[in-house]
């Protein structure tokens, strides 16, 4: 699930869409234009989307997620569809971090200094490591 919001037209908030594998395969399926990224716009669209798959046939009931980290959509997710396991999207998280660098004025030292950028990609690995590898903050 994504949410684009730099192009879409100015009176709609994003364009959010939802992809799934088909014979291994990435395949856009879905695609709202949204005025809100609220709650209940994303339970809107799932409850929507519930209705619409049941009317052919189709039990909608995700085991995985992949999504950005809109702070409504975790939410929407788990109470739709509960027992879901929700996983953040790395190159959102990655996009994140880097926001943040720039965000907190360590964009030059990121370029510039290798060990500063050494860092911070090391922090965007830990991502890939087993969550009993990575020690408690």
């Amino acid at each position: 699930m994504d949410g684009t919001f730099k192009i879409v037209a100015e009176w709609y908030h994003q364009i959010f869409t939802i992809h799934v594998f088909i014979a291994g395969k990435l395949v856009p399926l879905v695609y709202c234009l949204t005025v809100q990224k609220d709650l209940s716009t994303y339970r809107e669209i799932f409850d929507d989307l519930i209705l619409k798959t049941a009317a052919l046939g189709v039990v909608l009931q995700p085991q995985t997620v992949i999504c950005n980290f809109e702070t409504a959509l975790f939410p929407a997710l788990q109470s739709t569809f509960p027992g879901v396991n929700m996983q953040g999207c790395y190159f959102h998280f990655c996009q994140a971090v880097l926001r943040n660098v720039t965000d907190l004025g360590m964009r030059t030292s990121y370029i510039h200094e290798e060990q500063y950028k050494k860092k911070i990609k090391m922090l965007l690995a830990k991502a890939f490591l087993p969550l009993h590898d990575v020690p408690a903050a």
